[in-house]
């Protein structure tokens, strides 16, 4: 094999060092082989060259196990980490990127484009949709169209994607672009212009097209080595808000309100829910600069929601911070406990917050050697509803867990950290008969963080038949020799 083309490393199992073989859920796998990609033309060749199966891996960050392999050959695109090239037009910036640059590395990128491309206020250029895992690799966000923080506002990966290039399970390559390959009536075309497949199961939003099928398709039908992205200059002002709360019913009142404020009102960018567990891991924390605070409030602190408000005029902020302080006060709150983070640095300081909640959540899996076990499809109901009703049932399983999450779209996190066997048997009952209620109220069950194994095992076998079809069919035409993810 030509290794211009085609970095790689060939090693029998269990050689194939261990951090290839697990993702962020502490599910492990088994590999045979693994293969670093540098170029479309090198993953041509080693479909030429090998018969094996493969695993597509960028930085290992999902949740759900789509990276983690299984007697298989790893293909990982973490060295493919360049910027290639970056176009302005009327939408902003159109920004191709290789699939393995992380989102780190590409919002360092943008940030120093200013002077090439200045904007109208001098804002920092950004890709909105970017989820807060800042070590994800653009590749592995797309695979899974994952979700950030400003998804309420911004929507998912998908929305801020254009085009992609993709090396299917044939060695062709596609690139696709956006409106290139529209749905019509449940129906998409094919990139060889005769063969149609029925996505309806898929339940994409009107004006979707071929791209959105390919993004959040987990590496099913092959390796996504290019994108295109639509980089857009971020808001000059942004602030944070933490709102306490001390008894579930007026938060949900709160969310339910807040909801419906902000379709008329675009300065908010996000509220996240954290839940009591959540507030006294936070408090624990060394790195967390308002663990004091939180320690010493904790009682009060019951429950809080996080909120960030982007504009280019501040006094649009100061007129949305007034609305929630006011909110607060009718609903029995106390407005004088809300944290405010209004300069750059009080900003970023609350953010990491709920940045780094994830990251105190995923320790205690290490703590207890388990395997992610989490719901993060959207839950039935209104807030002031729903909230409680999820709380008080996780809270009499007596199992561990942490719920936090997009509260504006009823997106909760609950992430079980399961002792034993009968306490994993448990909280697998509860995320099925949610999963059951959502299916009823035709929400969608694939979330943010994609199926891979774990989702797969944990969700409803008939709610994902129609996906499950679909996927085949699409699969019939990129990867009709189940060359990846088999």
């Amino acid at each position: 094999m030509n290794s211009s083309h085609f970095e790689y490393c060939v090693s029998p199992h269990p050689t194939v060092p261990e951090s290839y073989l697990r993702d962020e859920s502490r599910l492990r796998g088994n590999a045979t082989e693994l293969y670093f990609a540098d170029s479309p033309s090198s993953i041509q060749a080693l479909l030429t060259q090998t018969q094996s199966s493969f695993t597509v891996q960028g930085a290992r960050t999902g949740l759900c196990g789509g990276a983690v392999p299984s007697s298989s050959a790893i293909i990982c695109t973490e060295q493919m980490t360049q910027v290639c090239d970056i176009s302005e037009d009327e939408a902003g910036l159109l920004v191709k990127v290789e699939a393995g640059i992380s989102l780190n590395a590409l919002d360092k990128a943008l940030s120093e484009l200013d002077q090439r491309f200045p904007t109208t206020n001098g804002q920092v250029w950004c890709w909105p949709q970017a989820p807060s895992q800042q070590d994800a690799t653009l590749g592995g966000v797309a695979s899974n169209n994952a979700s950030g923080l400003y998804a309420h506002r911004y929507g998912p990966a998908r929305t801020g994607i254009e085009a992609l290039e993709l090396v299917d399970g044939l060695g062709r390559i596609h690139q696709i672009r956006r409106g290139q390959y529209p749905i019509t009536e449940g129906f998409v075309k094919l990139p060889d212009g005769t063969s149609t497949i029925n996505v309806s199961a898929l339940e994409l939003a009107e004006g979707s097209c071929l791209l959105d099928v390919l993004l959040g398709s987990e590496g099913r039908f092959g390796v996504i080595t290019h994108l295109w992205l639509r980089a857009v200059p971020r808001a000059s002002q942004r602030w944070a808000l933490l709102v306490p709360f001390a008894c579930l019913d007026h938060a949900g009142h709160f969310i339910d309100n807040l909801r419906r404020r902000s379709d008329r009102q675009p300065e908010l960018a996000c509220a996240e829910w954290l839940d009591n567990a959540s507030l006294e891991l936070l408090a624990k924390d060394p790195q967390c600069r308002f663990a004091i605070h939180l320690s010493r409030n904790i009682e009060l602190w019951q429950q809080a929601l996080y909120i960030e408000l982007h504009a280019e005029q501040e006094q649009l902020l100061e007129a949305f911070a007034e609305q929630v302080i006011l909110l607060v006060d009718q609903i029995g709150g106390e407005p004088e406990q809300i944290l405010a983070g209004c300069t750059t640095d009080e900003f970023e300081a609350l953010q990491q917050l709920r940045v780094r909640l994830p990251e105190l959540v995923n320790s205690r899996l290490d703590l207890f050697q388990q395997i992610k076990l989490a719901v993060d499809f959207p839950l039935t109901g209104e807030m002031e509803q729903c909230l409680p009703q999820i709380t008080e049932a996780a809270g009499a399983s007596g199992i561990e867990h942490y719920i936090f999450g997009h509260a504006l779209s009823n997106h909760m996190h609950i992430n079980w950290i399961v002792h034993n066997e009968q306490q994993r048997k448990q909280a697998l009952t509860l995320i099925r008969q949610w999963a059951n209620d959502s299916q009823k109220a035709g929400l969608p069950l694939i979330g943010e963080h994609g199926l891979g194994q774990i989702k797969a095992e944990q969700l409803p076998v008939d709610a994902l038949e129609g996906v499950q079809r679909c996927w085949q069919e699409c699969k019939a035409y990129f990867d009709p020799k189940g060359r990846f993810h088999a």
